[in-house]
């Protein structure tokens, strides 16, 4: 069997994590990350999704590695990896910058 290309490693990495942010809701909760560390109340009050529905959703994000979470007192703080961005803003800065003919996969 022929070894993967860093091309193909690539893509299956952003296509995971594009498939984790596929869902609406799951990518409103990523939305609101956007802006900082948030509770499951924080985003409840947010998006009025049921909480079991949100801690879900966060579940899927964290197992992704694209969010994290820390106990602070009796609150739990969830907020995006900064490293997993960078690693999704690169794949897709590739694509994009390929599409524009400025840049090849190789």
């Amino acid at each position: 069997m022929p070894a993967q290309s860093s091309f193909d490693k690539e893509m299956e990495k952003g296509s995971h994590l594009l498939k984790c942010l596929a869902d609406k809701n799951r990518l409103s909760v990523f939305a609101i990350l956007t802006h900082g560390s948030y509770t499951v109340s924080d985003i409840y009050r947010c998006l009025r999704l049921k909480q079991n529905l949100i801690s879900h959703h966060l579940k899927i994000l964290k197992a992704e590695k694209l969010a994290t979470s820390e106990k602070l007192g009796r609150e739990i703080y969830y907020s995006l990896n900064k490293e997993k961005l960078k690693e999704l803003d690169k794949i897709l800065g590739r694509i994009l910058q390929a599409s524009r003919g400025s840049a090849k996969f190789n």
